[in-house]
């Protein structure tokens, strides 16, 4: 820490110790030589030496090669610290498992939970010739190549598509922006890029744009609770300490002191689709008896009052009365405590926030599209 200026020092310092609560996102702007590798390698020695496991933090950056340096100089300040010449001559991935380029931990990531996302963990990577060349492949077999007027090669191909994916702009704005000779061609490159996108999942592979497009991705997903809340906690009061999002199926055999069932509908719980016959509707009735039985101190049963109706503006008011689930019928309503929602009904001025959509990630890539 001697070596750091007073900036650079609070930086490093920043959320550690203190109360001990997560400290709120931080970012730093900083410019060619203030000091940013140094300052970040600082701090995450700092942290794991105040007791972070080091396998929860993630250090990324662009290059392989910048990723390898930060890595082996957090290594050597901790061992300077620890004073401790077994860590000095520890293979530097022990310490920081998670740290490299955002490509290389995207690649990790999209691995481990590929069959969450309904991809196969076997894919393989192209570089940008192998997508290059992909693109030229079918731009031929659509009869792009033999336009009346030349067609942008694939070169150009691969950068508008690539600047629109991560930029995550329309198409016609990339071509306005970027690339304003190709305008003409918005229609044909559009046809292109679907077309792109459906080889790359018939032949199971990714290009390095898909390696963080899927990653965010990711972030939508619910994935199954761990076996126990205390299981990956790191430091408390935390707040992935305490919430856990689980369906029925995943919470048998595990209890919380307080559980929050939500959709007590008629066609959520019974599900519309299984109440085809009496046994299936027994089974139902079943899995909600497992799932208030999850709480040991505190249960809550919630019953929306209204559900949107999809295709509409984003404003639209259109809406279903949610009927109360037939598992809870009048005669037992006075065993429970009801409490009615104050959220008034919405107004210009207040909107009702949409449903997530669930995760489709060929759909949705293809869709991009048309």
């Amino acid at each position: 820490m001697r070596e750091l200026n007073p900036a650079q020092r609070s930086a490093v310092e920043y959320g550690i110790g203190g109360d001990r609560r997560s400290p709120p996102a931080l970012l730093i702007a900083a410019g060619a030589g203030t000091g940013k590798t140094k300052t970040l390698v600082h701090r995450v020695a700092h942290l794991i030496l105040d007791g972070a496991d080091p396998h929860r933090l993630l250090l990324l950056t662009f290059t392989r090669r910048a990723a390898l340096e930060m890595t082996r100089r957090a290594h050597q300040i901790l061992a300077e610290a620890r004073s401790d010449r077994a860590d000095r001559a520890s293979p530097q991935t022990a310490i920081l498992p998670w740290s490299g380029t955002f490509h290389s931990v995207g690649s990790r990531l999209l691995r481990l939970h590929a069959p969450s996302i309904g991809l196969d963990p076997s894919f393989t990577i192209l570089d940008r010739s192998d997508s290059a060349d992909l693109f030229d492949l079918i731009r031929t077999e659509l009869g792009l190549a033999r336009a009346a007027s030349r067609f942008p090669r694939k070169g150009t191909c691969l950068a508008v598509y690539s600047y629109t994916v991560n930029a995550e702009c329309p198409l016609e704005e990339t071509l306005a922006q970027g690339f304003p000779w190709c305008a003409d061609w918005a229609g044909e490159l559009r046809r292109l890029f679907e077309a792109y996108v459906v080889a790359k999942q018939r032949d199971n592979v990714l290009d390095y744009d898909d390696l963080l497009l899927y990653w965010r991705f990711l972030t939508e997903l619910t994935l199954d609770p761990p076996d126990a809340s205390g299981a990956e906690a790191g430091r408390p009061l935390v707040d992935e300490d305490y919430l856990i999002l689980s369906t029925i199926h995943s919470a048998k055999g595990q209890e919380w002191d307080t559980v929050f069932i939500l959709n007590l509908v008629d066609g959520c719980i019974p599900s519309d689709m299984a109440t085809g016959n009496p046994e299936q509707v027994d089974e139902e009735r079943r899995l909600l008896y497992v799932a208030m039985t999850r709480a040991r101190e505190h249960l809550y049963l919630v019953q929306p009052r209204r559900f949107y109706r999809t295709q509409q503006h984003r404003h639209g008011r259109g809406h279903l009365l949610a009927p109360r689930s037939r598992f809870l019928p009048d005669e037992i309503l006075d065993l429970f405590s009801r409490v009615a929602s104050s959220v008034p009904f919405p107004t210009a001025d207040r909107q009702p926030a949409g449903p997530t959509p669930r995760v489709d990630i060929t759909i949705r890539l293809r869709e991009m599209w048309r």
